[in-house]
């Protein structure tokens, strides 16, 4: 019987996926999302905030290049993997939803 071994995140593109390569050579992609988690503490509100590196292979990696913009809403689910001392999440799944906020919009305009 297999581990349970499942990761369901959502969070904002970072930046643009960059490609990598397996030790045998097969090209993914890898991008960062940020993820940010507010709680109340009595009056004040705190944030935790977290950046999960993503390794998107085949298909998904050309979603992600077509579909993957910095700024985008995204939700992955996928499972962990390790390499060397590096931990990350390697996607099954990925589902964006553009932002359209007015910072975005003019974000995109100017290619910033």
């Amino acid at each position: 019987m297999n581990h349970l071994n499942t990761v369901i995140i959502g969070g904002i593109l970072e930046s643009g996926p960059k490609t990598g390569f397996s030790d045998t050579g097969v090209p993914f992609r890898v991008f960062v999302i940020v993820s940010v988690r507010s709680r109340k503490h009595g009056a004040e509100i705190k944030r935790g905030v977290c950046h999960f590196r993503i390794e998107a292979g085949a298909k998904l990696g050309k979603l992600v290049v077509a579909e993957g913009r910095k700024g985008h809403s995204v939700r992955i689910v996928g499972r962990l993997e390790k390499r060397g001392a590096e931990v990350f999440i390697r996607a099954e799944y990925i589902e964006f939803k553009r932002k359209t906020t007015p910072e975005y919009e003019a974000e995109a305009r100017t290619g910033l």
